[in-house]
C-alpha cells in the first residue's frame, strides 16, 4: 500500500483510522481535544519518494524476563 503519514520513526502504509480506547479494551471514540490534537498531526500531508528506509520491511523482537 503507498506510504500515507508520518508517525514518530515509522510510515503509515495505506489508509488508517484514529480511536481511543476504553480500560477493557474496546475501541472508543475520541474526546474533542483528542480529535484537535490528531488532526493537527496528521493535517500535512508529506510526499514520499518511495526511497525511505521506514519503507523496508522489518520486524522488531522486544523480549521479557518473566
Amino acid at each position: 500500500m503507498p506510504p500515507n503519514r508520518r508517525l514518530g520513526a515509522d510510515i503509515i502504509c495505506g489508509p488508517f483510522f484514529v480511536c481511543d480506547t476504553t480500560r477493557e479494551g474496546n475501541f472508543a471514540s475520541l474526546s474533542k481535544s483528542k480529535v484537535a490534537e490528531y488532526s493537527q498531526l496528521f493535517k500535512e500531508i508529506p510526499e514520499f519518494t518511495g526511497q525511505e528506509p521506514e519503507l523496508q520491511p522489518g520486524i522488531t523482537f522486544i523480549g521479557f524476563e518473566y
